[in-house]
């Protein structure tokens, strides 16, 4: 697995473009009603420590969202962390046409945020020295828990490669719950909906010294879930 040191937006100024417009498009697919809500988190963001985003997924432009909701700094040194075996179901779509515009998505997605793609566990050695790499030289790392979308009402079983790389960098969660943003795609059906869109950058999570894997995605889920609940005892 290959970690680039560049900073890709400034080596590949295409694909900043690309992410740009991107965002650009989700912005007027919404009716530019995207509404980012700093309940502690987002303020940490102009800091300069090692930090994993950790949003939940609800619709294809999620990723577009969160890059574009950080200091220029951070998303300068944005890296998503995809799933190889979600890749391959989202590129082998039965229809043609589903299939070629999943491809599209994809590689733009890739491409734009510089994509550390993991095959197999994020617990795995390759993929934990990969992005232990990534941080350790400067850069964000942004992981849906998830790994595929969930809804408005439930999240879906958190993975533990999250908390496993936080653990082992040291580096802060910063969760982010969206709401909204599945009712905003596809394009063209939704232009009359115009849905309001909700990033919430809530308050960041740093593994505590000897905490466990089960523990720190437990602390996460309650972070990211509807309304915030009461964090589990120990």
């Amino acid at each position: 697995m290959e970690s680039n040191r560049e900073s890709g937006w400034i080596a590949a100024p295409f694909w900043r473009g690309v992410a740009v417009a991107a965002y650009v498009g989700t912005h007027l697919v919404v009716g530019g009603r995207i509404k980012r809500i700093d309940e502690g988190g987002r303020a940490f963001l102009g800091s300069k420590e090692p930090i994993i985003l950790a949003p939940n997924h609800r619709g294809l432009g999620d990723g577009g969202i969160v890059a574009m909701s950080l200091p220029i700094a951070r998303r300068r040194r944005l890296r998503i962390i995809a799933d190889h075996h979600s890749v391959s179901l989202w590129s082998g779509a039965p229809d043609l046409r589903t299939r070629l515009w999943h491809r599209l998505l994809l590689t733009l997605t890739l491409k734009s945020y510089r994509a550390i793609v993991v095959r197999g566990d994020l617990r795995g050695p390759a993929a934990v020295a990969a992005m232990v790499d990534s941080l350790r030289t400067g850069d964000t790392i942004l992981i849906f828990p998830e790994g595929d979308f969930g809804t408005a009402d439930q999240l879906k079983p958190l993975r533990s490669g999250v908390a496993h790389l936080a653990i082992e960098t040291g580096a802060t969660i910063v969760p982010i719950r969206i709401d909204g943003s599945a009712k905003a795609m596809p394009i063209l059906r939704r232009l009359r909906t115009r849905p309001q869109v909700m990033a919430r950058f809530r308050a960041p999570i740093v593994a505590r010294p000897g905490e466990a894997e089960a523990s720190l995605l437990a602390r996460l889920a309650v972070a990211l879930s509807p309304d915030l609940l009461e964090a589990p005892d120990e």
